[in-house]
């Protein structure tokens, strides 16, 4: 998902959904782009079992935040 700011579209609104793009793009958009950032929404029991994205060949780390707690309580500071 990509949020794009009202200067990359020409809307009037400060933040919008822009659509999705796919891991390839997302990669090269950390590798080419400084301050763009990976953030990681799943849950710690999907992080646990599932693992963490590695970017050590970027020397960049994932921000981790929960959207929800597991199994299905919504994080309140999310």
């Amino acid at each position: 998902m990509v949020e794009r700011r009202s200067s990359d579209t020409g809307s009037s609104s400060s933040m919008g959904y822009a659509g999705d793009i796919s891991p390839r793009e997302t990669w090269e958009r950390l590798a080419r782009e400084g301050t763009a950032q990976l953030i990681d929404v799943r849950t710690v029991a999907e992080w646990n079992f599932v693992g963490l994205p590695d970017l050590v060949s970027l020397q960049r780390q994932a921000l981790l935040c929960e959207w929800q707690r597991f199994p299905s309580a919504p994080n309140g500071a999310f």
